[in-house]
């Protein structure tokens, strides 16, 4: 009885009988690969703050298995039931995702599955204003005004809101 680790193993092997009789001698090849691969995920776009990509957003994946070589690999976005066979770059929707990842070499070793999370957000926030106070004419407020902003944002949130005054050269 023979073990065999990773690797291509030749072996040569004959019988002798009790008669002295030697058979021709046979060869097996044993190739063994046992060795997880490995997936590397990159993730191409913009970044922006906070982890979030603020353009178009595609992944690609490459993988490796130093024997046998790769015999697919797969993706799954967002609920890792359903996977799908990677064959190029993919493109992710807008708002937070789950980007599950593996690969399974020739041999049939299975990688544990890696996960990375994806942030998309190419929409701009909203912004909208509210003048409270006692309109009079021709345009003008005969009380006080009071102005309200507010905005929303359909992806990441809103941040902040900002504001400038009169000559329009500082923010706040």
């Amino acid at each position: 009885e023979l073990t065999f680790g990773s690797g291509t193993h030749v072996v040569l092997f004959k019988a002798t009988d009790n008669a002295g009789i030697v058979e021709s001698a046979q060869t097996i090849t044993i190739q063994v690969d046992n060795n997880v691969p490995l997936t590397n995920i990159t993730v191409n776009g913009t970044s922006g703050l906070d982890d979030w990509y603020i353009s178009p957003v595609t992944f690609q994946l490459e993988a490796v298995s130093a024997l046998s070589g790769i015999l697919r690999t797969e993706y799954s976005l967002d609920s890792g039931s359903t996977w799908v066979t990677y064959t190029g770059f993919v493109s992710l929707p807008e708002g937070v995702n789950t980007v599950a990842y593996r690969s399974v070499s020739n041999a049939g070793v299975v990688e544990s599955t890696h996960t990375r999370e994806v942030k998309v957000d190419t929409i701009s926030p909203s912004s909208t204003h509210t003048i409270n106070g006692t309109f009079g004419s021709n345009g003008w407020y005969k009380s006080n005004a009071t102005l309200i902003l507010s905005a929303t944002d359909t992806g990441s949130g809103v941040s902040k809101i900002e504001y400038s005054l009169d000559d329009g050269a500082t923010w706040a």
